[in-house]
């Protein structure tokens, strides 16, 4: 039986990355979902966030073990955060008065551009070809 690891430093440094960034994603949103300033936001955004924090470390994990539901998991945790900012935006809408509540007018709520910035790479390093290469041919 394979050693389970939290890091495989023998994957493609695509890969290597993101699972960096996979964990580290999960600490940042625990750290401003569960703990921060998440509390305006509606339930069914904040139980999708805390599914959203899980899939993170599934996905860093899956990816160290070489497992493709680890690597899928990955891809949609990367995701997660547009889907959670649109479902978000979409619930804030008022629709007897058909204007957003003021947090939208600014832009981007949370991290603003940097963490856009940083969920935009995850997603393009798990989707690289190295990496769809890699987890085609190696994991199981």
């Amino acid at each position: 039986m394979p050693p389970r690891r939290w890091f495989n430093p023998h994957l493609p440094q695509t890969l290597q990355i993101a699972q960096i960034l996979l964990y580290i994603n999960a600490v940042f949103a625990f750290l401003y979902g569960v703990v921060g300033a998440r509390s305006g936001a509606s339930s069914v955004v904040r139980f999708l966030f805390v599914v959203a924090i899980g899939a993170y470390v599934y996905g860093g994990w899956g990816i160290a073990n070489e497992r493709k539901l680890g690597w899928q998991v990955g891809i949609a945790a990367a995701l997660s955060p547009f889907v959670l900012r649109f479902l978000d935006a979409v619930l804030a809408f008022d629709f007897l008065s058909t204007s957003w509540k003021i947090r939208y007018t600014i832009g981007l709520e949370g991290g603003g551009l940097l963490s856009t910035i940083f969920d935009v790479a995850l997603v393009a390093l798990l989707v690289h070809p190295m990496s769809r290469n890699h987890q085609r041919i190696w994991f199981s």
